[in-house]
């Protein structure tokens, strides 16, 4: 049974919204009486439909397991951490005994920095484990059309403001507590709807990224913002996406009319095995990672890596390619193992209705 607290979004306590995934961004404000696509559609993010509700994702089920590869770069960066403190006060007994304090107190303030590192890195990997691995699946964003309602889960993490020391002091420690799960309600006629983009260079690479906000208000229209959160990830959107996705959302919200669904327009099942998770995480790529992965070992068996700069550049980025989409695949399919699943309260399911099948909505779309 899942545990949680319910709040209103009035009784959050008013701040900027929770929509920090673009920094200096250009943000324009979505009519919801207005289309803004011909072409709505959910982006793979269809958790469930009900009589007079649809829940979407709020993180894709694809996804899943990237963070933990990202947590993994922290472990050895927090080894030499601990390798320097070692050094440095074996460095500061010397210089205590040889009684050269210059030298002691600069051993001193290696040590300090040192477990400084380790600590930063050692929390910084044991959240993203645990934000990857353990937070609650399937948190869906329930939008009722019936009761104009909008609801979201959300966990109360540590950490969110790093401003002062002693806000970083008290994140350390605050890995290791339990996170509340919050259950919070908005009126949907008191949430403004945001598309963010932004855009950024790297070398050569230009990279625009799109986001879809939601922000919320005290009472419509009014300046007072007490909320705010998103609906799919950055890395999901594009130009021609962000408004199909919102597309289908106002449509559905405003006009009570769902938009014709497929196979594709649903989030896939959790996956119970590695194969199921290939499919979800790279069900185009996975054949060739395991392909890549195998041919790169097999190679640096028998003949070593391959001499030559195209060669061996190659060699580097197919291992690369293949290790690190095995990896995820399987950071993937431990987190629906280890991860705990979230259920709707009873009533917020009452008053969504009973729900409807996939093979129904795809059959009636067929039909059309």
């Amino acid at each position: 049974m899942t545990t949680y607290i319910r709040r209103r979004a009035a009784d959050l306590r008013p701040g900027a919204p929770n929509t920090n995934d673009l920094g200096e961004s250009e943000s324009k404000r979505l009519q919801k009486g207005k289309a803004a696509s011909d072409s709505p559609r959910t982006l793979g993010l269809l958790h469930a439909v009900y009589q007079h509700a649809i829940a979407l994702e709020a993180a894709s089920t694809r996804t899943r397991g990237i963070v933990s590869v990202f947590a993994l770069v922290f472990v050895p960066v927090a080894i030499l951490g601990l390798l320097f403190f070692d050094l440095s006060v074996g460095l500061t007994q010397d210089s205590i005994r040889e009684g050269s304090a210059l030298l002691a107190l600069a051993s001193l303030v290696l040590a300090a920095v040192s477990l400084l590192i380790f600590f930063c890195a050692l929390t910084g990997a044991i959240r993203a484990f645990r934000i990857d691995l353990f937070s609650p699946l399937q948190m869906p964003i329930l939008f009722n059309a019936k009761t104009r309602k909008v609801y979201r889960f959300i966990q109360d993490m540590p950490g969110t403001n790093f401003s002062t020391a002693l806000v970083n002091m008290k994140y350390w420690p605050g890995v290791f507590k339990r996170w509340p799960l919050i259950l919070v309600e908005y009126d949907w006629d008191c949430l403004e709807a945001e598309h963010a983009k932004e855009t950024r260079v790297s070398g050569n690479v230009v990279q625009t990224l799109h986001e879809l906000r939601f922000i919320a208000k005290e009472s419509p229209g009014s300046g007072g913002v007490v909320d705010g959160f998103t609906v799919a990830s950055p890395l999901m959107l594009g130009s021609e996406t962000w408004p199909e996705l919102w597309e289908f959302i106002r449509r559905y919200m405003e006009e009570q009319s769902l938009a014709a669904l497929d196979n594709e327009s649903f989030a896939p099942e959790p996956p119970k095995t590695l194969f199921q998770a290939a499919n979800a995480v790279a069900p185009a790529g996975w054949f060739w990672a395991v392909a890549g992965g195998i041919g790169t070992a097999w190679i640096a068996w028998r003949s070593g890596i391959p001499e030559g700069s195209l060669a061996s550049i190659t060699w580097f980025l197919f291992a690369v390619f293949s290790g690190l989409t095995l990896v995820i695949i399987m950071f993937n399919w431990l987190a629906h193992r280890l991860a705990p699943r979230v259920e709707l309260p009873a009533d917020l399911l009452a008053e969504a209705g009973s729900p409807i099948e996939r093979s129904e909505l795809t059959i009636k779309t067929a039909a059309k």
